[in-house]
Order: structure tokens, then C-alpha cells, then sequence
């Protein structure tokens, strides 16, 4: 990785941590909002782009859909 590359994911690693421990409660709008993409997927698979601890995509999935989580530190994103 570059040297840009090096600096954001140093970035992004001091506060990930910080973040996945935080209490997180959906709000409703977040909840009509997946619900919109559970229905345009239609039990379709979904990329997450940067998904952090996966709240969201672990939502998606109690709606019935398949997802593939993408981070950083995944294999496929170098």
C-alpha cells in the first residue's frame, strides 16, 4: 500500500475499536432504510463497502439478505 494508503488505514485503525464498542441502537430511519434495500435485492447478495463490526449487513441479513462484508483488512481489498 502507498504511503496515503498506509496513513488512512492507521487512521482508520486507532478508532475502530472505540467505535465496534460503542452502543448502537438503529434508529428508525436506518431501519426503513434497509428495509428499502431488502426489497430492491429481493433476497440478493450485497456488497458492504468499509463495514466496520457489520450491524448494518447482520440487519440486512435478518431480512433475508446475503451479504459480503469488505474492509481494509479483507484479502480482496489490497
Amino acid at each position: 500500500m502507498d504511503d496515503a494508503g498506509d496513513i488512512t488505514l492507521a487512521s482508520y485503525e486507532a478508532g475502530a475499536n472505540l467505535y465496534a464498542a460503542r452502543p448502537y441502537v438503529m434508529g428508525e430511519a436506518m431501519v426503513r432504510y434497509l428495509a428499502r434495500i431488502a426489497k430492491l435485492v429481493d433476497g440478493g447478495t450485497i456488497l458492504e463497502l468499509g463495514s466496520g463490526p457489520g450491524r448494518d449487513a447482520e440487519y440486512l441479513e435478518s431480512l433475508g439478505v446475503w451479504w459480503r462484508a469488505l474492509t481494509a483488512h479483507s484479502p480482496s481489498w489490497k
